[in-house]
C-alpha cells in the first residue's frame, strides 16, 4: 500500500458505477501534465474495475509516439497477460499467440507492413470482442492522436470499435493534458470523435490533499507536524502539482528536513527541470512568437489581429523593425498551437496551456 497515494476514490466510483449502469459510455478527462491523472487511472480506476469485474486497458500513446497502432497493440496484450489469473476466474481467455508479435519483454518490436499492423489491430478487436465481458480502454494523452495525418486511419477504426457497436461492453476513458488537442479530436465538427465522449471535471487539489499527504510525512518521520497552511500555499505556487508536491516531502522526509521554506528551496526539482525546459523551448521561438505568449500569458491577446493588437505584438517583440501583419501573427499563432504551447478555449481568445509554462514566460 502507498501511504502517499491520496485516493480520488468518490470520483473513480462515480465514473465506473454510471459506465456499469449504462449512463456513462466515454468519459473524457483534461488535466495539465503531472496533475495526478495517471495516478489516479491506474491506482484508482484500474483496482476498482477489476472488482467490478471489468478487464482494465491502460493505453499510453506517449509510449511511442510514432507507431499509436502499434503500441494500443501492444498494450492490450500486456494488460491481457497481466490480468490472465483474473480472467481465469471470470472463466475468460484470449490467446494472442497467432498474431505476428508479442508483447514480452515490455518492449515494442515491430517490423510488420502496415496491412500486417492493421491485420493485427483488427484481429485483437475480434479478440476483445469475442471476451463478451466489459472492456475499459484507458487512453492516456489521446490527443496525440490528432497531432498527425497518418494517423486517423488508426482513429477512424479506434473510434469505430468503441462507438460504433451493437453492445455496450467497451467503455472508454480518454486522458488528456493538451486542451488544443482534445479540442481537435473531440469538439471540432471534423473531429474522429466528435460529440462521442462526456467531459468530466477533474478537481483541482486542496486542503484535504494537503492534510493527506503531511499525514503521511508525519507517519514515516515519527510524528513531525509541518504547518498545513504554510503547505498549502506552497502547493498553490506549484500549481497545485501533486506528484511535485509530494516529492518534495518525501525528500524532506529522507534528509530529516522540517522547514518547509527549506524543503521547497532544496527539493522542489521538479522547478528545476521545468524551467531548464521551459529555457529551452524559450531560446527556440522567434520573436514574434515570445511577443505573442507574452501577451497571451498577460491576459492581453484580445483584438490580436486588429491594429491596436498588431501594434502591441510589435512593442513586445522589443524590435521596431520586426514586420508584424495579421499573417505574420496568424501563422505564430497556428506554430504556438502546433507546439502545444497554446490554445483557443473559445474563439477569439487565447490561453497557455501550462500554467508553470504561463509563470515562467511572465518572470521574464
Amino acid at each position: 500500500m502507498d501511504i502517499w497515494h491520496y485516493p480520488r476514490t468518490e470520483l473513480a466510483t462515480f465514473i465506473l458505477n454510471g459506465m456499469d449502469k449504462g449512463l456513462l459510455q466515454r468519459v473524457s478527462i483534461f488535466a495539465p501534465r503531472k496533475r495526478g491523472k495517471t495516478q489516479f487511472i491506474q491506482k484508482d480506476i484500474i483496482p476498482m474495475a477489476r472488482e467490478l469485474g471489468v478487464l482494465p486497458i491502460y493505453v499510453d500513446f506517449w509510449m511511442q509516439k510514432d507507431d499509436p497502432e502499434g503500441i494500443f497493440i501492444k498494450s492490450v496484450i500486456d494488460a491481457c497477460e497481466r490480468n490472465e489469473g483474473f480472467l481465469h476466474k471470470l472463466g475468460k481467455a484470449l490467446n494472442f499467440k497467432k498474431l505476428g508479435f508479442s508483447a514480452a519483454g515490455g518492449k515494442v518490436e515491430v517490423e510488420r507492413s502496415q496491412g500486417e499492423l492493421r491485420a493485427d489491430l483488427f484481429a485483437v478487436f475480434q479478440r476483445l470482442n469475442e471476451l463478451d465481458m466489459p472492456v475499459l480502454l484507458l487512453l492516456d494523452e489521446v490527443q496525440h492522436l490528432a497531432t498527425r495525418k497518418e494517423f486517423d486511419s488508426f482513429t477512424a477504426a479506434l473510434r469505430s470499435f468503441v462507438v460504433n457497436r451493437e453492445d455496450n461492453n467497451v467503455k472508454c476513458i480518454f486522458t488528456g493534458s493538451s486542451r488544443e488537442g482534445l479540442s481537435r479530436l473531440f469538439k471540432d465538427n471534423k473531429a474522429p470523435f466528435y460529440n462521442s465522449s462526456q467531459t468530466q471535471i477533474f478537481e483541482e487539489l486542496d486542503m484535504d490533499f494537503v492534510e493527506f499527504e503531511l499525514a503521511a510525512f508525519k507517519n514515516v518521520t515519527g510524528g513531525v507536524e509541518l504547518d498545513k497552511h504554510k503547505a498549502l500555499e506552497i502547493l498553490i505556487k506549484q500549481n497545485r502539482a501533486p506528484a511535485r508536491f509530494v516529492e518534495m516531502l518525501k525528500n524532506m522526509a529522507l534528509n530529516m528536513v522540517h522547514d518547509l521554506d527549506i524543503g521547497v528551496h532544496r527539493y522542489d526539482v521538479d522547478r528545476i527541470e521545468s524551467e531548464d525546459h521551459f529555457s529551452k523551448t524559450y531560446e527556440q521561438l522567434k520573436p514574434i512568437e515570445v511577443a505573442i505568449l507574452k501577451l497571451v500569458a498577460a491576459n492581453e491577446s484580445k483584438g490580436l489581429y486588429t491594429k491596436a493588437g498588431l501594434d502591441k505584438v510589435k512593442a513586445f517583440t522589443g524590435d521596431p523593425e520586426t514586420d508584424v501583419t495579421k499573417w505574420s501573427v496568424k501563422n505564430a499563432v497556428t506554430r504556438l498551437k502546433s507546439l502545444e504551447l497554446i490554445y483557443s478555449p473559445e474563439r477569439g481568445k487565447l490561453e497557455i496551456e501550462n500554467h508553470d509554462f504561463r509563470d515562467y514566460i511572465l518572470e521574464k
